[in-house]
């Protein structure tokens, strides 16, 4: 198993880092894992988790594939900043912030 280097991953949001907070609305998030020679590493478990209650997160159905990624959902049922961590199994973890903005500040998607 391939060692995931933290200061070479990289946790991104979709290309909308703000939603409507009204629990329906989703950002996608990702995980990057990378090694020390800053190749993907596939086939690791990666689970992520908010800060605060009021998230709802849609956890990566599957392990990083081959590009290192894995993908999961976002959404606020309260609007705010959420920080956003990823976990790695069994132990490395990466962090990045995300925000809500309220629901009357946002269209929701068609």
């Amino acid at each position: 198993m391939s060692y995931v280097s933290p200061e070479n991953s990289k946790l991104l949001y979709g290309t909308k880092p703000n939603a409507a907070a009204d629990g329906v609305a989703r950002i996608a998030v990702k995980a990057r894992l990378l090694d020390e020679n800053k190749k993907p590493v596939a086939g690791r478990l990666v689970e992520f988790a908010a800060d605060r209650a009021g998230v709802i997160i849609e956890q990566p159905t599957a392990p990083t594939g081959t590009d290192g990624l894995a993908v999961g959902f976002v959404a606020a049922a309260t609007p705010g900043p959420v920080v956003i961590s990823a976990s790695v199994f069994p132990e490395e973890t990466s962090s990045a912030d995300a925000s809500s903005a309220p629901s009357e500040a946002v269209e929701p998607p068609l």
